[in-house]
């Protein structure tokens, strides 16, 4: 970038005993340089890295070819920048790359560095990094390897470590290590500087890594308005930006002085609106942080800004005229009010004004709306839920306008049904009801025609056929079975009851059941007084089973054939099962005490901090997948088990009191007998915390785990890795401290 700095013409009146400035003690002020510059290290130093390695392509020719950029993770907590450039020989090393104020970029703007500070910057993040270079030699290709270390000087100074011939390709490596607990600010800053760059990086050492999706609404020769985004994603756009060479500055309004009468302009600050510059038409700080506000600099800010008002309105004009429909011209100036309130006054379609809303439908007499949204957890199995609508309908880009222009009194169900199930983008239908008196219904369908209602792609249900029922057991058209409907219990949802409906046959069919009458579930109904089962009970039933849990109709009790199994019966299985388990395994624990508190202390001390949950998950799900390099010899294979038993026992524990009401009452004695009988003599929590000390003991490098990694599920690299770690640490190591694991009380 060239540097638009001022020459200076100094007049003297005579000769003067001159004495010049200079540079007393060089490591305060590298020291300035390098650790007090920058106010965000972490953006700072890999904004720097990553443009020096797209300045690098760009000196010889490579400039649509990506560098490569490795995020930090767990396992290799590294950032890494490689180019294709032309490599830093050992002449080049000396005259620029270890003198601070020494560039070779500043004879012209096609690249972005300029000030010779930049590619000292991982110093303002770490004390070491390292520099990998490969550069031509007659017809070899030398490797030289370099760490930058602040030595005793504080001055730094440069190591060449290693020199080789290398088959590598021309360019330039360089890597520093990042603290673990900074890894989300490396990803979040690297995604932040590179989102615009024109040939974006290669993104490496983030599983599944995908650019965040960004939506412009309108664009201009040097500018565009992006789409807002409400998802709380910290790349969206909030507000105005610059965009140097790919690179984004937020625009401070307060050093753009604008007068306050210039109402647009003030409100633009506003507005998620980017505006392109190339390089060295705007100053920036010596830092790179932010924007250099000189007159040279707002003035040309403030003319874009003013070239986007004179623009904006037949960008906007030629966008509305583009839709397919009124609804859809509608949508469109409402996304334009969203994103730019003051440029958005007034546009057609078609000769039709578009104002975001409906204009006059809704007044018209005896006419209703409903309004239907989707939803994909209805107690009843239906795609949506109903609600009447009063005042404005707004349009957007997910509703749909619907009529009811039939004499029935509401829309049918299943043709709602049947709307969403053929719009899979919609997640609303605004239903306008006409009234069903014919004479009142004529007259309103003739003010929709004045209206050219159908340009707003309407759907009339008269013409929607009605989905047909699809049941989960079909029989064949002439079978004799007969399906009756029953209940599936739900989930649990506050104290109320929540199923869903499903087609069963009660003869041949099977499931765990309950009595069900007014949506009460009950063992059995054989007198108005008996007792309900609570919601909760239904809820660790469920779970400990992890069978549906369904509910018969007490009308349809006599119909219940011998392969139904009543949820007494299961629930005496589970008790028996408990029980034993609890002996079997000697589980440490007082049966007396509630243990609601207790998954909390197990996650605080076998999970916490260094071992936690993200792992827990990972080895649970290799465990149940049978993956064999989990074996039932492994301290992680005995560890989830102990812990499961724990846990199984404390939700058992917690549960027992429930539990105990919907089985006989002879099992209360048995419980009774059973825990007064039960002695346990060891400490839980001294045994949690030796568990996971021996845990962390045998597998290290699990401590720097986070609390959740990134992708999750779908990070099947990083929880591979880990179930390999494991693998190669139980069949290459044996601890003489797992004898203290086998040896805790035989209870594993």
């Amino acid at each position: 970038m060239k540097l638009s700095d001022i020459a200076t013409i100094v007049e003297r009146s005579e000769d003067f005993d001159r004495k010049c400035f200079g540079i007393g003690d060089e490591s305060v002020v590298i020291s300035i340089l390098r650790s007090k510059l920058y106010s965000n290290a972490i953006k700072s130093s890999t904004q720097e890295v990553m443009s020096n390695a797209r300045d690098a392509n760009r000196e010889i020719g490579n400039e649509n070819k990506p560098i490569l950029v490795t995020i930090p993770n767990l396992l290799e907590p590294t950032f890494k920048v490689r180019d294709f450039g032309p490599g830093i020989t050992p002449e080049r090393m000396e005259k620029v790359f270890l003198l601070y104020g020494n560039s070779t970029k500043r004879e012209d703007n096609y690249q972005t560095g300029g000030f010779g500070i930049g590619a000292k910057s991982p110093w303002a993040y770490t004390s070491a990094f390292s520099i990998r270079t490969w550069t031509p030699e007659g017809s070899k290709m030398i490797e030289r390897d370099y760490v930058a270390i602040i030595d005793e000087t504080q001055k730094g100074e440069l190591n060449l470590v290693n020199k080789q011939i290398s088959d590598g390709p021309q360019g330039t490596e360089i890597s520093f290590a990042a603290d673990p607990s900074d890894i989300q600010e490396f990803r979040k800053w690297i995604i932040y500087t590179t989102l615009n760059w024109k040939v974006r990086p290669i993104i490496k050492g983030y599983a599944d890594f995908s650019w965040p999706k960004e939506e412009p609404f309108i664009e201009g020769s040097n500018w565009c308005i992006m789409s807002r985004d409400y998802s709380g994603s910290y790349y969206s756009i909030k507000e105005i930006q610059a965009i140097i060479d790919g690179i984004p500055y937020p625009i401070n309004y307060n050093n753009l002085k604008i007068d306050y009468n210039q109402k647009i302009l003030h409100e633009m600050k506003y507005y998620p609106i980017k505006i392109y510059f190339d390089t060295g038409e705007l100053s920036i700080t010596a830092n790179r942080e932010e924007i250099d506000y000189n007159e040279k600099t707002i003035s040309l800010i403030v003319k874009r800004l003013e070239d986007i008002i004179a623009e904006i309105k037949d960008k906007l004009s030629q966008k509305i005229s583009s839709a397919n429909n009124l609804w859809e011209a509608n949508v469109l100036f409402s996304e334009a009010k969203n994103n730019m309130s003051s440029l958005a006054k007034e546009a057609e379609w078609c000769g039709h004004k578009v104002y975001g809303y409906l204009e006059g439908i809704t007044n018209i007499k005896g006419c209703e709306i409903h309004h239907y949204t989707r939803t994909n957890n209805s107690p009843n199995g239906r795609l949506f839920r109903k609600n009447k609508h009063y005042g404005t309908v707004f349009t957007t880009k997910d509703s749909k306008l619907a009529i009811h222009d039939d004499d029935t009194i509401n829309p049918s169900s299943l043709k709602i049904q049947t709307l969403f199930a053929e719009n899979k983008n919609i997640v609303s239908f605004f239903i306008l009801c006409l009234p069903r008196e014919k004479q009142n219904r004529d007259e309103a369908q003739k003010k929709l025609k004045e209206q050219e209602i159908d340009l707003y792609d309407v759907i009339y249900l008269s013409k929607t056929t009605k989905s047909k029922i699809q049941r989960k057991n079909p029989t064949a058209r002439n079978s004799a079975v007969t399906l009756s409907k029953v209940y599936k219990f739900y989930n649990n949802k506050g104290n109320d009851m929540v199923w869903t409906s499903e087609d069963k046959d009660l003869t041949n069919d099977d499931g765990v059941y309950v009595i069900v009458k007014d949506k009460e579930a009950y063992l059995d109904y054989d007198t108005p007084n008996q007792k309900k089962i609570e919601n909760s009970t239904l809820s660790f039933m469920k779970k400990k089973l992890n069978v549906p849990i369904y509910g018969i109709s007490c009308r349809y009790k006599n119909k219940i054939g011998p392969k139904w199994i009543n949820l007494k019966i299961k629930t005496v299985e589970v008790f028996e099962d408990m029980i034993k388990r609890i002996q079997d395994n000697n589980i440490v624990i007082d049966i007396n005490k509630n243990h609601n508190n207790l998954n909390y202390e197990i996650t605080k001390n076998l999970m916490q901090n260094s071992f936690n949950i993200s792992i827990h998950n990972i080895i649970e799900r290799a465990i149940e997948s049978n993956d064999l390099r989990i074996t039932k010899n492994s301290v992680a294979y005995k560890y989830y088990i102990y812990s499961k038993n724990i846990n199984d026992t404390i939700d058992f524990s917690n549960q027992v009191e429930e539990i105990l009401k919907i089985i006989p009452s002879s099992y209360k004695k048995k419980w009774e007998d059973f825990v007064n009988n039960y002695n346990s003599k060891s400490d839980l929590s001294k045994e949690i915390s030796n568990l996971r000390e021996l845990f962390l003991k045998k597998y290290s490098i699990l401590s720097f785990s986070p609390y959740y990694f990134y992708g999750t599920e779908k990070d099947k690299e990083y929880e591979n890795s880990v179930i390999d770690y494991i693998y190669t640490v139980d069949s290459s190591i044996k601890n003489d401290s797992e004898e203290e694991y086998y040896s805790i009380q035989g209870r594993l």
